[in-house]
């Protein structure tokens, strides 16, 4: 089956989510870990100005909640992903594939749906048994962010000075520190657009009985069927070369909505969309290089053409 077209519509916000090679642990919590995807997402988000409203990194796998003005979430994904990929494998001293398969994209098709997109990359270590709230999760996430509001300041490292850096200084003898060569930026979260009218101290409270409530319900469902929790210091002790016995593999919808009505009304929109782009990709591929895709989508290299010919 092939894969479908990127859609850019920035109007909608968009649920977002990869996971790792094998499902394999790459991205275990530390510090260090925590400050490089840290470091990477907010220096990303500022370079194409994407708009987050939730954000969660897992031990395999990672969610965020995003919309891109600019029509370039592919853009920011496809940097994101990559020097997450270099640097933690830099840090691990691994090498090899470190994503299983591009990133997943469901669009949100309503307000409501937007609102269970947030709780569900919020409370996504909860849902998955590892930890009982979002508070205790040890990697990055976005639950304290979204209730004090403030941004936060995260470190982006230039490997490629510090090396050369490092190499001249065998031949000049100079210090060198990596802190020179780290950048500041400002991972911004922004409140979803249906509370952005309240205040910093109502959306608080609302959010945090909103998250209480789904974490509550995670858990009687668990209990109800002879589950537990891993807990903070079970996570934080595995390895980072350590592969779940049982991954869920199945392909995630193109549209992100539990309205049956609004995903009828979207697929009537998202199919003559798919098949006008279809049609231009095949025109494209047999030479015809001016011709039109439609509204919001990302048109093909050059040499997709010339390798069809």
């Amino acid at each position: 089956m092939s894969r479908l077209p990127r859609n850019t519509d920035p109007s909608y916000i968009r649920h977002i989510s990869i996971r790792t090679e094998r499902a394999q642990l790459l991205l275990l919590p530390g510090a260090e870990v925590n400050q490089v995807v840290g470091g990477v997402l907010a220096k990303y988000q500022e370079c194409f100005e994407i708009v987050i409203f939730a954000y969660t990194f897992l031990s395999n796998h990672v969610h965020i909640l995003a919309q891109a003005p600019e029509s370039n979430l592919w853009e920011f994904e496809q940097a994101v992903n990559r020097e997450i990929a270099k640097r933690v494998n830099r840090l691990r001293n691994t090498r090899g594939h470190f994503w299983e398969r591009r990133y997943d994209e469901q669009i949100a098709v309503e307000e409501a749906d937007v609102l269970e997109g947030f709780l569900y990359v919020t409370c996504n270590a909860v849902s998955h048994g590892l930890v009982e709230h979002p508070l205790l999760w040890p990697g990055l996430n976005s639950y304290e962010q979204c209730l004090d509001g403030k941004d936060r300041v995260c470190l982006f490292t230039d490997y490629t000075s510090y090396g050369k850096a490092c190499r001249r200084r065998k031949n000049k003898g100079k210090p060198i520190r990596l802190r020179d060569y780290q950048s500041e930026h400002v991972l911004h979260l922004t409140p979803l657009p249906q509370y952005a009218q309240l205040s910093a101290e109502e959306r608080r409270e609302l959010l945090t009985g909103l998250i209480k409530q789904r974490s509550a319900r995670v858990k009687k469902e668990r209990r109800a069927q002879g589950l537990g929790f891993l807990g903070r210091e079970k996570v934080l002790a595995q390895r980072h070369t350590s592969v779940p016995r049982k991954v869920k593999r199945r392909p995630r919808p193109i549209c992100y909505t539990k309205s049956f009505a609004a995903k009828k009304q979207f697929m009537a929109w998202f199919c003559p969309w798919l098949e006008s782009f279809r049609e231009a990709s095949r025109r494209f591929r047999a030479g015809e290089l001016l011709v039109d895709f439609p509204e919001h989508s990302i048109r093909p290299p050059i040499h997709y053409s010339l390798l069809s010919a």
